[in-house]
């Protein structure tokens, strides 16, 4: 298993050295493996849930296993689950999660160096502090396996100590980092399974679902439109928190997809969507799916203004522009308490 830690090195001190990053790198993406779950992607996209089938809630996956629980129970549905690969039909994956954690990484060249190339050459000991309380060879209380050192540092090395080409005799690899450096641990310990999932998939015959697509089953044909926004906006501009509870009900039952700009709207723009949690568990998942989308993380003392949503969202999400402003149309009307905009463009 890789451990993998940034190299780094510090010039400026009196006693130059080694030094790496508190968090661990638990592999590397290529673009070789971003093709290959792209391909099954295109190949699985469309799949949804079938009756007698075997299905495994996978650790790339972020649905609720009460929820498929209770979407088979309600729908009489002769559907198991297992762990073992040779006795299932299906795997289910969140797409966006998988996209977010692993595929929308910019790639740039790393050096990726075996730890004993640094830690047992003589000619670069006098660099290992070993009183420092920066141990360069554990990470999170585990050996590093490897160091990665960008091109970019390892050119600064070389000026300053011509020994440190000895790393040009591993691999440049282009790629990006899987790291939990920002609280994503659950995606970085499930890396080696989404590293194999190609090879599980075509050795066991096994085809994927989209949890987006047992979502938009659960909630068919219920999604939000601007009626429908229009009532949560009320609801959600109001003091009284049942007008609250009854909101969020609302948002955690619609269609994800088809609702999705009106919920990327309230979630940016109302704090206590953002904040307040629940026991509707509809609603925390729907939170989860909703989380890659909140670009103005304001607290409850100083709440979004329409100066920072609307061209933070039409920037982001050029597609839902006019959706955007039709939101506003309808927001700016509800403050003001009467229909006299009846239109906003984007021109």
């Amino acid at each position: 298993m890789l451990v993998g830690a940034h190299l780094n090195f510090n010039p400026h001190t009196n006693k130059k050295s080694f030094y790496t990053y508190y968090y661990k790198i638990s592999g590397y993406m290529t673009k070789e493996l971003i093709d290959k779950y792209n391909e099954l992607y295109q190949l699985n996209k469309d799949n949804k849930l079938k009756n007698d089938t075997v299905v495994n809630l996978t650790s790339l996956s972020n649905f609720p296993s009460y929820k498929l629980k209770n979407y088979i129970e309600e729908n009489n549905l002769n559907i198991t689950t297992a762990r073992k690969l040779d006795k299932l039909d299906y795997l289910i994956i969140t797409h966006e999660l998988v996209k977010t954690s692993y595929l929308d990484k910019p790639l740039k060249p790393y050096y990726i160096i075996p730890s004993e190339v640094i830690l047992k050459n003589p000619l670069f000991s006098k660099y290992i502090d070993n009183e420092s309380y920066n141990k360069i060879d554990t990470v999170n209380n585990e050996p590093v396996t490897h160091y990665f050192l960008s091109e970019e540092k390892y050119k600064n090395l070389l000026q300053f100590d011509n020994n440190f080409s000895i790393i040009e005799n591993y691999p440049l690899i282009n790629c990006s980092l899987i790291e939990n450096s920002w609280g994503d641990k659950k995606m970085c310990d499930s890396f080696d399974y989404f590293i194999n999932l190609y090879e599980f998939v075509n050795k066991y015959n096994l085809k994927i679902i989209f949890d987006s697509n047992i979502s938009n089953e659960i909630n068919q044909g219920l999604s939000i439109d601007e009626d429908v926004f229009e009532n949560i906006l009320n609801m959600l501009s109001s003091d009284d928190e049942s007008n609250l509870e009854i909101a969020k009900e609302i948002l955690a039952n619609m269609e994800y997809e088809p609702s999705k700009p009106y919920l990327i709207y309230l979630f940016n723009y109302f704090y206590k969507l953002k904040s307040n949690r629940s026991n509707n568990k509809n609603y925390n998942y729907l939170r989860k799916q909703i989380n890659k989308n909140i670009y103005l993380n304001f607290t409850q003392s100083y709440s979004a203004t329409f100066n920072d949503v609307i061209p933070t969202l039409i920037n982001k999400h050029p597609e839902y522009a006019q959706i955007f402003m039709n939101c506003f149309r309808i927001h700016m009307n509800s403050l003001i308490k009467t229909n006299i905009i009846k239109e906003i463009t984007t021109h």
